[in-house]
């Protein structure tokens, strides 16, 4: 779960495959950077996020925010790290 503020803004699920949005992520981007951190401070050597709410993580509306924190477009979805 990614807070910010105390607000729900996205739920990684175990493994790091699906991404949930909620509400809150639309008003405050930060979450996004947050992500990025756990791979940048050593918490998870890698994510590979394939599917963000009910669509393909490249096609998502937050694909674009993803790939300005460092994720790239990979076989199966939006990876950072080894």
């Amino acid at each position: 779960m990614v807070l910010v503020d105390g607000w729900a803004c996205a739920y990684l699920e175990r493994g790091g495959r699906r991404l949930l949005t909620f509400p809150a992520a639309d008003d405050d981007t930060r979450w996004v950077g947050a992500l990025a951190d756990m791979v940048h401070r050593g918490r998870v050597r890698r994510l590979r996020v394939e599917r963000i709410d009910d669509g393909s993580a490249e096609s998502s509306p937050w694909a674009d925010a993803l790939r300005a924190v460092g994720f790239i477009d990979g076989y199966k979805g939006l990876s950072l790290g080894a």
